[in-house]
């Protein structure tokens, strides 16, 4: 082998290592943003849990009833209140299981950008010492 095509390999090698390091860089901003909106996600979840368990303790006096009976009231819009709050919970619970898949495989990515670096650098440290130790 040419020292001109250890040179070349070497360039090669250092390109993709690049390459890995960047698309390493970008997993990991993507899954600090994901880690992120999971946290507020549960943080929303428990805001709507208590709304929702303040709408389903909600009480009326029964002095204060004019023109809409209680069991109007409850059937009706506390009925309608209650469904919403609950299919929102129920969408931020859906959300939040995908932003885990999501995790999941983003850590995977992270991990397979890692080894690939390792072994670029290894790499480059072999073409490295076969350059130094070239003889024509």
């Amino acid at each position: 082998m040419s020292i001109q095509s250890l040179l070349q390999r070497r360039a090669q090698t250092e390109r993709k290592l690049s390459q890995a390091r960047a698309a390493k860089l970008e997993a990991e901003n993507k899954l600090n943003r994901l880690q992120q909106a999971k946290a507020e996600i549960g943080e929303l979840k428990a805001e709507m849990n208590q709304i929702n368990q303040k709408v389903k303790t909600f009480e009326i006096p029964t002095s204060e009833w004019k023109g809409t009976t209680e069991s109007d009231y409850q059937s009706g819009p506390k009925a309608k209140v209650e469904t919403a709050v609950t299919n929102y919970v129920n969408h931020l619970e859906d959300n939040s299981s995908r932003i885990d898949e999501e995790i999941s495989r983003l850590i995977n990515q992270i991990e397979t950008y890692t080894s690939q670096i390792s072994s670029y650098n290894s790499t480059i440290s072999l073409i490295n010492y076969e350059i130094r130790n070239y003889k024509e």
